[in-house]
């Protein structure tokens, strides 16, 4: 096993470097996004074809769980080793870290964008195909509503209202008042919604008080709310 202790060449710290992040468990890639720098700046670190500035490989021993004293002493090492030439200056280690994580957030914000762009795509079907729903739900409310009038109209003309008013063979007829507040509720009912008439019908008291011979005529009157019921009632 290659570790930070056994590098003093530039080839053993890639080696090294390979090694660890292997066995992090990690991909390159996730290492990358993770420690913020370009997947080929790790990947180049790890083979041995770019020297790795040094902070760039304290970046990746964070993220992969290392000694950063052990692996910074590895890389001054393994430093020392190349050949003076190709020595970077310890000034030139930030701004090219900084370059590297400007070229990883660029790529990023490209990735975002175009995320974007395919959500706001999104977002115009899903709104076309909400309105689309909308009106189809509002005409369908529509419909409902013109079928349900006109089943209302129709069980109204089944069963028209003809009561005899001031009927000389009763002396207690019924309260015109009452009744004609019943009817109307009748009325009102059948048009918005039947299953409430049925309701209504059920729940509502029809024995009316009795005044006299100037009301309506019981017999009437009853007869209607008995085919007023088996209409409603009736399958």
């Amino acid at each position: 096993m290659v570790g930070p202790d056994t590098v003093s060449t530039p080839e053993q710290l890639a080696q090294a470097l390979n090694e660890m992040i292997l066995n992090s468990g990690k991909t390159m890639d996730r290492v990358a996004s993770a420690a913020g720098l370009a997947p080929n700046t790790v990947r180049a670190a790890a083979r041995g074809t770019s020297f790795p500035q040094e902070g760039t490989l304290h970046e990746l021993v964070r993220i992969c769980g290392g000694d950063k004293a052990a692996w910074t002493r590895a890389w001054h090492r393994a430093n020392n080793a190349r050949p003076k030439a190709e020595r970077g200056s310890a000034a030139d280690d930030p701004l090219v870290e900084v370059l590297n994580r400007v070229v990883l957030l660029e790529e990023k914000l490209e990735d975002a964008l175009r995320r974007v762009a395919e959500l706001d795509k999104q977002v115009v079907v899903l709104s076309r195909d909400l309105d689309a729903s909308i009106q189809v739900a509002k005409s369908d409310a529509e419909d409902d509503r013109r079928r349900r009038e006109r089943e209302g109209r129709e069980l109204l003309n089944s069963v028209p209202v003809r009561f005899v008013y001031g009927h000389p063979d009763f002396n207690r007829n019924y309260y015109v008042e009452a009744v004609d507040r019943y009817v109307a509720e009748v009325k009102k009912l059948a048009i918005a919604d039947i299953e409430q008439l049925k309701t209504f019908l059920l729940t509502t008291p029809s024995d009316f008080p009795r005044i006299g011979r100037m009301g309506y005529n019981p017999t009437e009157v009853d007869d209607y709310i008995a085919q007023l019921k088996a209409a409603v009632f009736t399958p």
